[in-house]
């Protein structure tokens, strides 16, 4: 009689303990379903997307600012010497740059003038200064490069190209006076967006954390 019961109290603890198992599976499945953990997750979702956006609106938008402040720093004392130089010496550069083959846009041929092949070689020199500082602000910005590769293929403009068909489309001495500026509204523009892509982390960082 004490062996059976024995074996009855195996059997019924060995219910009680299939029996609570089966309720835990059935307690963690119910919650991890439930409207309060459905909407946490989806906050989480919610934060992390915010928060990978607002860094390729940073990268972007620092990217743009960026570009500016070394056009300002670094090819705008060049183009003051240039300019200098081309109203005070009448043309004249330096020995190594002599050439007085020029090309003339209205005639469509060479010819021998040394003012307009000075301003022709300065304005290929800003130009080459420009393009290498926008490829080296590119290639520090990974977002804003990836951006800026599928822009340049929806226009249509092949960067390597660019210093040729700039040289068909206007004469030298408005690309020496143009080789520093940027579009005033997209600097302003991306300034804010900078901004506003900080203020964004610190909201999506808070989202993150509070939950």
């Amino acid at each position: 009689m004490e062996g059976h019961t024995k074996g009855g109290s195996r059997k019924i603890n060995n219910g009680v303990g299939v029996g609570s198992g089966s309720s835990a599976l059935e307690a963690r499945d119910s919650r991890n379903h439930s409207p309060t953990y459905m909407n946490k997750r989806r906050s989480w979702v919610r934060a992390i997307l915010v928060f990978v956006i607002s860094l390729v609106v940073i990268d972007v938008s620092s990217a743009r600012i960026r570009y500016h402040y070394r056009l300002l720093n670094e090819l705008t004392p060049l183009k003051q010497v240039i300019e200098t130089s081309l109203y005070e010496y009448h043309g004249s550069v330096p020995s190594e740059l002599q050439d007085c083959h020029a090309y003339d846009r209205e005639s469509g041929v060479y010819i021998h003038n040394c003012t307009l092949s000075a301003c022709e070689q300065n304005a290929l020199l800003l130009s080459e200064k420009r393009q290498q500082i926008l490829l080296d602000v590119r290639s520090r910005h990974p977002f804003a490069e990836g951006i800026s590769a599928v822009y340049d293929r929806i226009r249509g403009v092949d960067q390597l190209d660019k210093i040729t068909s700039l040289f068909a489309r206007k004469p030298c001495e408005r690309i020496i006076s143009s080789s520093d500026k940027t579009n005033f509204i997209v600097d302003v523009v991306s300034l804010i967006c900078i901004l506003l892509g900080l203020y964004m982390t610190s909201v999506s960082i808070r989202m993150i954390v509070t939950r």
